[in-house]
């Protein structure tokens, strides 16, 4: 059974766990199957955010990957490029870790849209595309195909079923950077401190993995918005202290440094 992590537990020991946005999984149901689930209209931070998760493969062992679009509604341009610039930057090292894709497919524009996919960018492992999520774990060796993909759709539930309280709490956090506090977000939640630590715990959360994912994300659209701002003002408007710290937050999230993020910006990397 998969169980949700947060972004930096998931990071240490992925197998077993997943992590989410608001219309996106992953997670990693073995050592040899790692799985994404998109849903929804999947928004440009959202797939920006599922990105950076992803690198996780990239110094993983081999691995197969479902891709489960079924629930896709639609494709938004911006989005579509996070996917398209990750395969881009990464496809040499996917050719190595990846052993095989299964993808399964949405209806209608859509399932022209994701079976074109890698006709804009070169696959850089074989894929293989379906109807059914069950089906596609079993061409990837996964040995109960059927108890997979109800572990993925509890997953899915989880997400959908905590989302409310987490935008609630994203959503203030968003707007406070550098005032947030506990006591000051319960207080705007209409809820007691404990009450609210409790609830984020019982999301696979806590009020400080939510602060720092909030300041992340605003760093990341200022890095990607604004080329001329120091990685010291957006450090501090953002609410984290000084560089160095605000350096090592993002690498620890991300998996890289502010500097190498707009490194592969200036280069025309997503």
């Amino acid at each position: 059974m998969l169980v949700a992590r947060s972004p930096e537990d998931f990071l240490a020991d992925p197998v077993g766990a997943y992590v989410a946005g608001s219309s996106w999984l992953y997670g990693v149901l073995t050592p040899a199957v790692y799985a994404m689930v998109l849903w929804g209209t999947p928004g440009d931070e959202d797939m920006a955010a599922l990105v950076a998760r992803l690198r996780i493969e990239l110094c993983r062992p081999p691995h197969g990957t479902l891709v489960d679009l079924s629930a896709l509604e639609r494709v938004e341009p911006a989005a579509f490029e996070h996917l398209l610039g990750y395969f881009r930057d990464h496809g040499d090292a996917l050719r190595q870790v990846v052993t095989q894709g299964a993808v399964v497919l949405p209806t209608g524009l859509n399932r022209a849209v994701a079976s074109g996919f890698f006709h804009v960018v070169p696959a850089p492992f074989a894929v293989s595309y379906g109807e059914s999520a069950a089906a596609e774990l079993a061409s990837l060796g996964y040995a109960d195909p059927a108890s997979g993909h109800a572990d993925l759709q509890r997953a899915r539930a989880e997400v959908e079923q905590v989302s409310l309280l987490v935008r609630t709490v994203q959503g203030y956090l968003a707007g406070h950077l550098t005032s947030a506090s506990l006591a000051g977000t319960a207080r705007a939640l209409g809820t007691s401190e404990r009450s609210l630590q409790r609830s984020l715990a019982a999301e696979g959360t806590t009020f400080v993995d939510e602060l720092q994912e909030a300041r992340i994300r605003a760093a990341e659209r200022r890095l990607r918005d604004d080329d001329r701002a120091s990685l010291t003002e957006i450090a501090l408007a953002v609410g984290a202290g000084s560089a160095a710290h605000f350096s090592a937050l993002f690498r620890k999230r991300r998996g890289e440094t502010p500097s190498e993020l707009r490194a592969r910006l200036r280069n025309g990397a997503r």
